[in-house]
């Protein structure tokens, strides 16, 4: 009587493990489900694209002149100039101290001789930059076009103009006195 269970048991095993029919009938009703999935999701991503698509279809560009622009926001250029000079000291700082951190951390991870440390210590180095120079960028873009008072295209104040007339980079790197 054990015999014929344990023969039964080998034989099952070895049936199963030879013709793997349940597990590849699960793998495919799982492909299944994820398929289905896959393509709901699309269709959704799909509905949404040309919404945004129709949403944005008829839209004109403002091309409002500097001053209306100024009446609109409600506040002075000057209130204006003070707020972009706090938003970019405050990104320089953050980037000069992360920046900081970043180095000693490649220094630390350098003299350990730990290849993984130096690795995220100079990809955190590089993101860290990136980020919040993009942010001192903008601010200082916005400033610029404050102290030129211009901002439209036709006033010539887009950011191809702020490229070409000022020294964006060292400028978008200095910290800003206070005042105006």
């Amino acid at each position: 009587m054990g015999n014929k269970l344990t023969v039964k048991r080998i034989l099952k095993t070895t049936f199963s493990i030879i013709f793997p029919l349940k597990g590849i009938l699960s793998s495919a009703k799982l492909f299944a489900n994820s398929t289905k999935n896959n393509l709901k999701t699309a269709s959704h991503i799909k509905n949404m694209a040309t919404e945004l698509y129709e949403s944005t279809k008829y839209t004109t560009i403002n091309n409002d002149s500097f001053d209306n622009a100024i009446k609109r926001s409600g506040q002075t250029v000057e209130q204006l100039i003070v707020i972009f000079k706090r938003k970019k000291n405050i990104n320089l700082s953050a980037l000069y101290i992360f920046c900081i951190l970043s180095i000693l951390s490649i220094i630390h991870s350098f003299i350990n001789l730990s290849k993984y440390g130096f690795l995220y210590s100079s990809i955190s180095l590089i993101s860290f930059f990136c980020i919040f120079f993009m942010l001192s960028f903008s601010n200082q873009f916005r400033l610029w076009q404050l102290n030129e008072r211009r901002l439209s295209i036709d006033e010539k104040g887009g950011l191809m103009d702020f490229m070409r007339e000022s020294n964006w980079l060292i400028k978008s790197l200095k910290f800003e006195k206070r005042g105006i």
